[in-house]
């Protein structure tokens, strides 16, 4: 599938215009964002902007969160399903070692932006507590609002996804 519309907007307040972050549709009716990018408690709201379906709003629930520093991660629960058109992402888990080099692209809100902005690179070396440093070389860097967003891989010719905890920008 060339666009991917399992991409979703994570909203903290309904009546938002920016998204806090990015998702993944993972599973039919779950995404997976970052936990920093949603409320502690109380809902949350999610759009699939890259679908045929845009600007439905859907009411989240977060059905579990590690907000640690080895993860940052939340799994929302839909109040309905998602659009048609938007498919879980294809998921897969490659060992760190294995993706030095590797090519890789994200699609993320930067800026409290309402579009999405694609940002690509290579992976970098190995990090603590499991992470791995990402090098942009794309018009566009990882910014504040591409937390939680899918982290898109050409492993061994084939795609794969992982997620993405959170990005930082150097001046």
């Amino acid at each position: 599938m060339s666009v991917r519309t399992w991409v979703a907007a994570v909203f903290t307040d309904e009546e938002a215009s920016s998204p806090a972050g990015s998702g993944v549709l993972v599973a039919d009716g779950q995404v997976l964002t970052s936990a920093h990018v949603v409320p502690q408690d109380g809902p949350c709201w999610v759009r699939f902007p890259l679908s045929d379906d845009a600007f439905t709003m859907f009411r989240a629930e977060c059905g579990g969160r590690r907000d640690e520093i080895e993860a940052d991660v939340a799994l929302l629960a839909l109040d309905r399903p998602q659009p048609p058109d938007v498919d879980p992402a294809p998921l897969a888990r490659v060992k760190d070692a294995a993706l030095l080099g590797t090519r890789w692209s994200a699609h993320g809100f930067p800026q409290g932006g309402s579009f999405a902005t694609q940002a690509a690179g290579t992976v970098g070396a190995q990090a603590a507590y499991g992470w791995v440093a990402l090098h942009t070389d794309s018009r566009h860097p990882l910014a504040q609002g591409f937390s939680g967003c899918g982290l898109w891989l050409f492993y061994d010719g084939a795609p794969s996804k992982g997620v993405l905890r959170g990005a930082t920008t150097r001046p």
